[in-house]
């Protein structure tokens, strides 16, 4: 047995890179490694307005989505992401999410305006996070 046998380690940041490396090699030590860490959505949607008093901020946010997407070298995998145009109204905002839903995101981000958030909010609970 190893150095570690009968020992539990919790390593955060353990589902890539630098502490999925120390789990691995806590594991050969003998250890019992519990991993815990953030794990990246397969699939992320923006819910922006096209059109209206929005479509202007709401244009900066995507291209700034869409920049750093694009920006990253990592090797890490990059979830897709997906931009749906949640309208001027609370209910296109909610019809937006679900389609998202629908559509397989797992973090969907927005809507912009504060009407469409609240129509969010009034659902209760959701089965996808909404940022």
């Amino acid at each position: 047995m190893g150095l570690l046998a009968d020992k539990v380690v919790v390593v955060t940041g353990a589902t890539s890179g630098i502490g999925a490396e120390l789990s691995r090699r806590l594991y050969h030590e003998g250890a019992t490694a519990q991993r815990e860490g953030y794990a990246m959505p397969s699939q992320i949607a923006l819910l922006l307005p096209a059109k209206g008093a929005l479509a202007i901020p709401a244009s900066a946010v995507r291209e700034g989505f869409f920049t750093a997407y694009f920006a990253d070298r990592s090797d890490s995998p990059r979830p897709s992401l997906r931009s749906y145009d949640s309208g001027g109204t609370p209910a296109q905002s909610l019809a937006a999410y679900r389609q998202a839903v629908d559509d397989g995101a797992k973090l969907v981000i927005g809507p912009l305006g504060r009407d469409g958030v609240a129509a969010m909010f009034a659902q209760g609970s959701l089965p996808v996070l909404l940022m």
